[in-house]
């Protein structure tokens, strides 16, 4: 799945993806109907132990909320992926998601990932009611799109890293 970076040669293959693509940034993400799979299971498991990636866009949106970057967030692997607090993801109260409306963009389009052995969408077969869950062509293209700015991202973010640590060094 595409949220961790785990080789040179993947980001490599993931910018290349990226140059290919003829479109630019997120396309809108489905959201789940009130009848979703998810909630008439009651399922909560994607939520626990999470590792997912935030884009830039979703960190923003979670701030407009009133949160504090540091309190939600932490690097990982050169990614930003949500905190977990008492195995959760720490916008679930045990109940459900506080944040849903204004849910990060990965956890919008979940089951569906982007799975980098096969470099393609799939269902996450660690979804309890992964077979519920068709993988459409909107889905495919969704998932290929937020892969693409994840990436970008982490790579803006690397880039602005370096960018500091220089103006840093040239100022002892």
């Amino acid at each position: 799945m595409f949220t961790l970076l785990n080789s040179r040669e993947w980001v490599e293959d993931a910018g290349r993806l990226a140059k290919g693509s003829s479109q630019s940034g997120l396309l809108l993400l489905h959201q789940l109907p009130p009848e979703s799979v998810c909630v008439k299971h009651q399922c909560i498991i994607c939520c626990h132990g999470t590792e997912m990636a935030l884009l830039e866009e979703d960190i923003r949106r979670i701030e407009e909320l009133g949160f504090v970057r540091g309190r939600f967030s932490v690097e990982y692997k050169g990614l930003t992926v949500l905190m977990n607090n008492r195995g959760r993801c720490v916008f679930h109260d045990g109940e459900r998601c506080t944040i849903y409306s204004s849910r990060p963009a990965g956890c919008r389009l979940y089951p569906v990932v982007f799975d980098e052995n096969i470099g393609a969408a799939s269902i996450d077969i660690l979804c309890p009611y992964s077979t519920e869950f068709l993988l459409t062509p909107s889905a495919t293209r969704e998932s290929l799109s937020l892969y693409r700015a994840v990436i970008e991202d982490a790579r803006a973010r690397k880039k602005k890293r370096r960018k500091n640590q220089s103006v840093l060094k040239q100022t002892e």
